[in-house]
């Protein structure tokens, strides 16, 4: 496949970002072109709250507007399905001396279907030695045709001790996740817990 692509980028304001580009594309599906724009613009409510929001959306302006899909369980040789889609998000953060609360919310729209993703994070400084952390990770899907509906959530806790002055240094992180996929057939359901510890002492 080969991709050509002529656009632009630009700042108008603070916390402001606007692309825009026309994109040139020849792969086995033959030849596409299309027009991606995007905006974000951000807001700082306060010292320590700040917000975004932002759009993404590309359109085809000549070739075919999606890829030919095979089954749902057959994987894509390489590359990734082009389509059109819109999507639109939100997002949030408080910064204090100590610690750091984020979060971010999108939807997106596609020829495909209807996507969900949100993440959101928690992170205290180091203080003593200890620093620890807190993330999750969930993304819905409701998907066209015989593509399966899933959710995904990953919760994972993460802890780092390297005090100053210790020949110590561990890190331990803990991750629970669980899937669901659903379609006309059958149900899917999976969960895991899954702890990763590494420790390091140097002797001199």
């Amino acid at each position: 496949s080969d991709m050509t692509r002529v656009g632009v980028r630009a700042r108008p304001w603070e916390r402001t970002q606007v692309l825009s580009s026309v994109n040139q594309e020849m792969t086995e599906d033959g030849p596409r072109s299309f027009a991606n724009f995007g905006l974000t613009q951000g807001f700082r409510l306060s010292e320590k709250w700040t917000f975004d929001v932002g759009l993404d959306q590309s359109n085809t302006l000549r070739g075919a507007r999606t890829a030919p899909l095979l089954g749902p369980q057959a994987p894509l040789a390489s590359g990734s399905v082009t389509e059109d889609f819109l999507a639109s998000f939100v997002g949030t953060q408080y910064h204090d001396d100590r610690w750091t609360l984020t979060g971010r919310a999108e939807r997106r729209t596609a020829d495909s279907g209807q996507r969900w993703p949100f993440s959101g994070g928690w992170y205290r400084e180091q203080s003593e030695g200890h620093s620890l952390s807190l993330a999750l990770q969930h993304l819905a899907e409701d998907l066209l045709g015989e593509q399966p509906d899933a959710r995904s959530t990953d919760l994972r806790f993460a802890w780092a001790w390297r005090p100053t002055g210790s020949s110590w240094i561990v890190f331990n992180r803990t991750d629970l996740q669980r899937e669901r996929r659903v379609t006309p057939l059958r149900r899917e359901q999976a969960q895991r817990w899954v702890n990763n510890t590494h420790a390091n002492w140097q002797w001199r």
